[in-house]
C-alpha cells in the first residue's frame, strides 16, 4: 500500500506516522427570513422546478455546501494554522463569535 502523501508539500506520509486532517466545511448561511413573492408561491416553486430540469445537479448543491479535506504533515500543519490565523484574525478576530466545541 502506497503512503498517503501531504497536501502542503507533497512528502509522503509513512503509515503510523503522525498527520493531520484539515476539514474544510462551506455551507450557506440561513437567517430565517425567506423571501416574499408577488405572485402565487406555488408557481415560483413550478418555475425554479422548470428552470432546474436539465441542469447539472451539482452546480446547485455546491452553492449550499461544500467540505474539502487536507491531510498534512505536521510541518505543514503548523505552517497552514499560523497562515490561517496570521490572515483572517489580524484583523477581523474581534468580528467573529467565539465557538466553542
Amino acid at each position: 500500500m502506497k503512503a498517503p502523501s501531504c497536501y502542503g508539500c507533497g512528502e509522503d506520509l509513512p503509515l503510523g506516522e503522525l498527520r493531520y486532517v484539515v476539514k474544510i466545511d462551506i455551507s450557506a448561511g440561513y437567517d430565517g427570513v425567506m423571501p416574499e413573492y408577488a405572485d402565487d408561491i406555488h408557481k415560483e416553486i413550478f418555475s425554479l422546478y422548470q428552470a432546474a430540469r436539465g441542469t447539472d445537479l451539482q452546480i446547485p448543491e455546491d452553492d449550499v455546501s461544500q467540505e474539502f479535506y487536507l491531510l498534512l504533515c505536521p510541518s505543514c500543519k503548523e505552517k497552514f494554522a499560523h497562515t490561517l490565523m496570521k490572515e483572517t484574525c489580524s484583523t477581523r478576530c474581534q468580528d467573529f463569535p467565539k465557538v466553542v466545541h
